[in-house]
C-alpha cells in the first residue's frame, strides 16, 4: 500500500471516529461547556496562580473524562476555544496514548497539553 492509500485509511478512521462523537455532543455538550467555562473563568481571573486552580479542576477527571476531553477539543466544538486552554494548562497531563483509539492521534496537539506548564501569575 502507498502512504496516500494508508494515510486516506487513517484520516477515514479519524473522522468516522471524530463524527461520531459528533452526535453525541446532545449528551455531553452541558458537560464540557461548563467544564470549558470553569477553565476561562481561571484563566481570565487576574491575582491568582492560575496553574494551582486549572490543577484542582484537572485532579477532578478520570481518565474516561479525559479521553473524552480530547476528542472534544479536536471537534467543532472544542477546537477554536478549549483546544488552546487545554494545550496552554497541560490539562491531558497523565492521558497515556494507549487510551487513545489511535496512539498517532496525541501528535494533533502540541506536546504542553500533556505536562503541566508555568502559567504566570496576573497580579493586577
Amino acid at each position: 500500500m502507498t502512504s496516500i492509500i494508508v494515510f486516506k485509511l487513517h484520516y477515514g478512521e479519524f473522522l468516522f471516529t471524530l463524527n461520531h462523537y459528533n452526535n453525541q455532543e446532545s449528551r455531553l455538550g452541558h458537560y464540557f461547556r461548563t467544564l470549558y467555562n470553569i477553565i476561562k473563568y481561571i484563566d481570565t481571573t487576574n491575582g491568582i496562580d492560575r496553574q494551582f486552580y486549572v490543577n484542582i479542576v484537572r485532579s477532578q477527571l478520570c481518565v474516561d473524562e479525559l479521553i473524552i476531553l480530547f476528542y472534544n477539543c479536536l471537534s467543532c466544538f472544542g477546537n477554536e476555544k478549549f483546544k488552546p486552554l487545554v494545550e496552554k494548562y497541560g490539562i491531558l497531563e497523565g492521558l497515556s496514548d494507549v487510551y487513545l483509539l489511535k496512539p498517532s492521534h496525541k501528535a494533533l496537539y502540541n506536546n504542553t497539553a500533556f505536562q503541566e506548564n508555568e502559567v504566570q501569575c496576573a497580579l493586577g
